[in-house]
């Protein structure tokens, strides 16, 4: 038996072994498979070499393995472009990761190096020198292109990493931010909210930053970007319609104190105006008591006025949806002033009165002891008793 048929049953033997290999080749070790289909791909070279000749064979390995190179370069480069999403980064990291796990460039090389060591004898030497560089060449790309991958890898895994990162810092503030918004209608809560949402402006720096770092890597289409903007823009508007509740909300207190010590200067204006027939009425003369009260009266329309006023500034208060008990408040304060007011016209009318009634009495008593004394110098002598006597009277 030659050569040729040496090898044709030995390729037999081999096939027939294989297939029984294969058959349990899915419990078997992980190196299995790749065992088999370098033993099948030695076979097949083994055979092109005696159709071919050695010098073919690896003249059609070169430019096939140039070819196939190429192709998977053109392959693994779109995973050098700028991914849109989260999604595109992933997929980025599992094409760059089964690219460098593969060993196909290494494994195609040495058995081209193989085939080169097995028959440089039979090659010339021009052809080995060319093909040995070619060899050299392509290791060595190659490993660059490996080293361009790895780096590659490292870049995206450090963007998934900061995805992951966003999308958590996303999750958690939203959450933390819906609280928020539903305190944000309790007025009560107002100045403590807008402290927390101050001290929140360094977690919002830091989750713009992140969002930042992501847009710089070339991620543009993810729908988590534009969900984080909208997040920081709900914040941002968050915090400026509550500083503007805050500061309607001094401004209005600021009223409020203003109103309340309006209508406590009044009521005192009130009390003071009140103190001359206060204390003075059982001391002072009728007459006395009298003009004072008129006097107090001609202040009727400067205490009308007063109140005016404070209807008004009662009533624009109002008007400003204050919560019920700043409303009650405002309320009672006004008709505590008003009632003061409506009671000091009243005593002063009364006060008024009862001093016109006595100032008649006493005009009465004198006319009356006018016409006696008239009387007296006309009566006899034992008649003037009678006179003195009613003249004590009307001293009493």
């Amino acid at each position: 038996m030659d050569l040729c048929e040496d090898l044709e049953a030995q390729e037999l033997q081999s096939e027939s072994v294989l297939k029984e290999v294969s058959l349990v080749s899915s419990v078997a070790s992980p190196q299995a498979p790749e065992a088999i289909n370098r033993t099948k791909e030695m076979i097949h070279l083994k055979r092109e070499e005696r159709d071919k000749g050695l010098l073919k064979v690896l003249q059609d390995e070169k430019q096939s393995f140039t070819e196939w190179f190429q192709d998977q370069q053109l392959s693994v480069n779109e995973c050098f472009e700028n991914p849109e999403s989260t999604a595109n980064v992933e997929t980025t990291i599992q094409r760059l990761t089964a690219f460098l796990k593969s060993t196909d460039p290494e494994r195609r090389l040495d058995q081209l190096r193989d085939q080169v060591n097995r028959g440089q004898k039979q090659i010339p030497d021009q052809n080995l020198v060319e093909i040995s560089d070619f060899i050299r060449e392509q290791q060595e790309e190659v490993d660059t292109f490996r080293t361009h991958c790895q780096n590659r890898l490292v870049q995206m895994e450090e963007l998934l990493n900061l995805l992951h990162s966003l999308q958590k810092q996303h999750k958690s503030f939203s959450e933390w931010l819906q609280v928020k918004e539903k305190q944000a209608v309790e007025p009560e809560r107002l100045k403590n909210l807008l402290t927390e949402l101050q001290e929140a402006n360094v977690r919002v720096t830091a989750l713009s930053d992140l969002l930042t770092s992501v847009r710089r890597q070339g991620v543009r289409g993810d729908s988590l970007l534009k969900d984080t903007d909208n997040l920081l823009q709900r914040f941002r508007n968050l915090e400026t319609r509550v500083q503007d509740q805050v500061q309607a909300q001094d401004q209005t207190n600021e009223k409020l104190n203003r109103f309340k010590a309006k209508t406590e200067e009044t009521r005192k204006w009130i009390r003071e105006l009140l103190q001359p027939i206060s204390f003075s009425q059982t001391e002072s003369e009728p007459e006395e008591v009298k003009h004072k009260a008129e006097t107090i009266l001609k202040s009727r329309s400067e205490g009308d006025s007063k109140l005016d006023d404070l209807r008004l500034q009662s009533q624009s208060l109002l008007d400003q949806d204050l919560d019920q008990t700043r409303s009650l408040e405002v309320q009672q304060w006004f008709r505590d002033t008003e009632s003061s007011w409506r009671s000091a016209l009243d005593q002063t009318e009364e006060t008024l009165r009862t001093a016109q009634t006595q100032v008649q009495a006493r005009a009465q008593s004198r006319a009356q002891l006018d016409r006696d004394l008239g009387e007296f110098r006309t009566r006899p002598t034992q008649s003037r008793a009678g006179c003195q006597s009613r003249r004590s009277n009307c001293r009493v």
